[in-house]
């Protein structure tokens, strides 16, 4: 009874270890039809580098003979149909960038290589130091076997540097504030002048009613306060108007602001205001 129960149990056994190598088969046979259906799909959707790697797959002695026979035909057909592409480099000087690097796809590829492409559009990147960067999109036809693309190498031009401010600037700007300020002075002065003379101007005014007639020295006085007075109002309003201009405009254009303000007044009671400036 013993005797039985071990043999039963190796007979389970050898039954096992022979049914492992018959799944393993059925798996490796399974895998290659995969594989081909991998590379048909990738040839419809245009990934001819991924159609051939699928292809390969299935070429494989494990392969049933008819799957593995189909593999290689279509591994060798679509090998005719991968593009490839050369990129060259040209620049004034003649000579190539010493550190380029060239990206297709983001790839790195070397130059004057031909590299392998799906068919389609594609990215081609150029950097190098001192150098003006290069994005240009390409397209690759089937079955192209060595598109040359060539690229011109342009250095970059400097950055212009801005140039630095005139070395007057700052005196131009401190003085013109505190020339406002004394205009201002100046100009409220005038201003306070005017309602100086004006008023003793009308007070000389009435007094000559009285004495008529008057004498001509007193009339020539009256004449003169009025006077003082206009020449006042002219000086204020004067001041007041290129104060606010030397206020506002803290700077000045080349060549400077020059500005003289003259005054003359007569014994024999004639007055002038003259000014006299280059903005």
């Amino acid at each position: 009874m013993m005797n039985g129960r071990v043999s039963a149990k190796w007979l389970m056994v050898s039954g096992l270890l022979l049914a492992r190598p018959a799944v393993a088969q059925v798996e490796e046979k399974k895998a290659c039809v995969d594989a081909h259906d991998a590379g048909q799909d990738d040839l419809s959707a245009g990934k001819f580098l991924a159609a051939r790697e699928s292809f390969a797959r299935c070429t494989l002695d494990s392969c049933p003979s008819a799957v593995k026979t189909e593999c290689r035909r279509l591994s060798e057909e679509i090998t005719t149909r991968i593009p490839r592409v050369v990129v060259s480099l040209r620049t004034a000087e003649g000579a190539a960038p010493a550190k380029l690097e060239i990206r297709l796809d983001q790839k790195l590829i070397a130059r004057d290589v031909p590299v392998e492409v799906d068919p389609g559009p594609h990215l081609l990147e150029l950097s190098a130091p001192g150098f003006r960067h290069i994005r240009d999109p390409i397209v690759v036809s089937e079955g192209e076997r060595s598109k040359q693309i060539e690229v011109w190498v342009v250095p970059e031009k400097p950055k212009a540097t801005p140039a630095p401010p005139p070395a007057n600037e700052p005196a131009q700007e401190s003085w013109r504030r505190p020339t406002a300020y004394v205009l201002f002075g100046v100009g409220a002065l005038g201003l306070a002048g005017f309602g100086y003379f004006g008023l003793r101007g009308r007070s000389q005014e009435a007094d000559l009613e009285d004495c008529r007639p008057c004498s001509d020295e007193r009339v020539s006085d009256v004449s003169k306060t009025y006077l003082a007075a206009d020449i006042s109002l002219g000086v204020g309003l004067l001041s007041l108007g290129v104060g606010a201009y030397l206020f506002l405009t803290p700077t000045e254009a080349p060549g400077g602001t020059r500005l003289a303000i003259a005054t003359t007044y007569a014994p024999s009671g004639v007055g002038s205001l003259s000014v006299v400036g280059e903005f």
